[in-house]
């Protein structure tokens, strides 16, 4: 990963990948990891919608933005964004979603690694999130 860019590290895959790879609908890797937060520099930019970042010093602690997509009204979102052809590549894989959906019915996004989350402490020892003494001080969590 080129020092070029934040963040320095990128998480890619997910449910999607793991959708579009088993049923060899064309896709590009989703990336996951965003830096949705930022405290903007003069000469900063977006270089990937805000998935990738001009260099920039980052934080100790690290947070996660959790992206609720796959919701009980999914189905009918994805009609939406198909006729709105708005999203990447004229919402290809909004067309992907609705084709498998077609196809199969329902859709197992469920796999051997899925765990159902827990709290925020559980995305720190996952690595997800990072935290520090410091902030652990004046955040504390608990009743």
């Amino acid at each position: 990963m080129s020092t070029l860019h934040c963040p320095y590290y990128e998480i890619y895959g997910g449910p999607r990948a793991r959708i579009f790879q088993a049923t060899g609908a064309p896709h590009h890797e989703p990336t996951v990891s965003k830096v949705p937060l930022v405290r903007w520099r003069k000469g900063m930019r977006f270089l990937h919608s805000t998935h990738i970042l001009s260099a920039v010093t980052t934080a100790q602690v690290m947070g996660a933005l959790l992206h609720f997509k796959f919701l009980s009204d999914f189905h009918g979102r994805v009609e939406t964004e198909v006729a709105r052809g708005e999203h990447y590549d004229d919402a290809r894989e909004y067309r992907a979603y609705r084709d498998l959906m077609r196809k199969e019915g329902t859709v197992n996004l469920m796999a051997a690694k899925s765990a159902r989350y827990e709290d925020s402490g559980q995305l720190v020892r996952l690595g997800l999130m990072r935290t520090t003494e410091g902030w652990e001080r004046l955040a504390p969590t608990g009743p």
